[in-house]
């Protein structure tokens, strides 16, 4: 038996027939993007210390139990966003950045803001006993990847005083308290200390009183 063949009219009205079914679908869809059926959950990374928005940074969500779903990266202003499948209950955030300890975050799976600020990781380091101070201070400065210059004021028996042995423990952005600390330790008393910062973070000079 042969198959039915369909008149030029017949065509027409199943042309019809899908063709409105193909836009009713796509009104659909358009509809509940609208309604917000697609969730997002956006934010900003920062530096908890300085407030700085961290730029290139890859934020992840993950199901509730660790499993990547998908990541984005950071733009210049810090900023992220994610689309939330419409299947979960929670979910998970996680960042791992260089200088910080890993974030992990758990959440509702649903649309929102979430900024996200990172602890800078402290940074710990042991100054050994009976080394001379401008010794320490050029160890010292090249972990905090800053320059620390003595002033004038800072002769030959300053510079080579002899310190203490003591543990440093800071945050490297801040590496003016940490300087301090070594400073601090110089073995004759009868020497006095202080540092003032040419450029903050970046720049210090030590003076000799």
């Amino acid at each position: 038996m042969s198959p039915t063949k369909l008149s030029a009219a017949q065509w027409a009205f199943w042309g019809t027939i899908i063709a409105a079914v193909i836009t009713a679908a796509a009104l659909i869809y358009v509809h509940s993007k609208a309604d917000g059926t697609t969730k997002y959950v956006s934010g900003t990374v920062t530096d908890a210390q300085s407030g700085r928005t961290l730029p290139s940074v890859v934020v992840k969500l993950q199901t509730d139990d660790g499993k990547d779903l998908r990541q984005d990266t950071t733009d210049g202003e810090g900023k992220y966003s994610l689309e939330v499948p419409n299947n979960l209950t929670s979910i998970r955030l996680a960042v791992t950045a260089a200088g910080y300890p890993p974030y992990d975050q758990k959440l509702p799976a649903s649309a929102g803001k979430n900024d996200i600020r990172l602890e800078r990781q402290p940074i710990t380091f042991a100054i050994p006993d009976g080394i001379q101070l401008d010794r320490a201070m050029q160890i010292v400065a090249e972990k905090l990847n800053v320059t620390a210059v003595f002033a004038k004021s800072c002769n030959k028996r300053a510079q080579s005083a002899f310190v203490n042995s003591t543990e440093l423990r800071g945050n490297p952005t801040m590496p003016e308290p940490i300087l301090k600390t070594l400073l601090s330790t110089v073995k004759n008393n009868s020497l006095h200390y202080n540092i003032r910062a040419l450029e903050p973070g970046t720049r210090y000079e030590i003076n000799c009183v």
